[in-house]
């Protein structure tokens, strides 16, 4: 029995109030009242979550294959580290350089069958095109649903990324209305 406790002893770091130890290259600090207080290691558990409830609101389109942001209202969920700072927008507002899975998943009607559109996770306006996702409305009116992911970098540089939800365009000029969608960080 001593030696499973001294073997537990040895393997487990003991921090005491006040004092700094490294986990996973962060470091921890324990204040008096036994509360974690590193910013760096809460950033590694940062999560948002935007979504479109019912949305009547149409993105129109100029020209077809040019991505642009989704319309409509967006609401915001849990978020801890991120905040919808407008519409259809997540920002991050941690300090430390982090990678997060990115997950939409989107439905949308058309005013008519048979039509392509492409979506993307756009990182500070710029689409990221290994997110790209294409899918074509059935049915009249045109319905889809589609879901597309990424691993995006978030950093702090420049007020901190944010992440929208944007689409395109394939077949024509015909506006879409993304109805529901759930843009979750994790």
């Amino acid at each position: 029995m001593k030696k499973i406790f001294l073997m537990l002893f040895c393997l487990c770091p003991i921090l005491f109030f006040g004092q700094t130890m490294k986990l996973n290259n962060n470091a921890v600090t324990i204040d008096a009242n036994g509360n974690i207080t590193s910013e760096n290691i809460l950033d590694d558990v940062s999560y948002g979550e935007c979504y479109f409830n019912n949305n009547a609101t149409a993105t129109t389109f100029t020209a077809t294959a040019t991505p642009k942001k989704v319309s409509g209202i967006t609401l915001v969920g849990d978020t801890f580290r991120f905040s919808m700072s407008d519409i259809n927008k997540l920002q991050y507002l941690g300090t430390k350089t982090v990678k997060k899975l990115v997950i939409i998943s989107i439905s949308l009607t058309a005013a008519s069958t048979a039509k392509l559109y492409t979506f993307y996770i756009a990182k500070n306006g710029v689409v990221q095109s290994k997110t790209k996702q294409q899918g074509q409305t059935l049915g009249l009116p045109g319905r889809m649903t589609i879901v597309i992911k990424g691993v995006i970098e978030f950093t702090a540089a420049g007020g901190g990324t944010y992440i929208e939800l944007w689409v395109q365009a394939d077949t024509d000029t015909t506006s879409c209305t993304v109805v529901d969608a759930n843009l979750t960080i994790k």
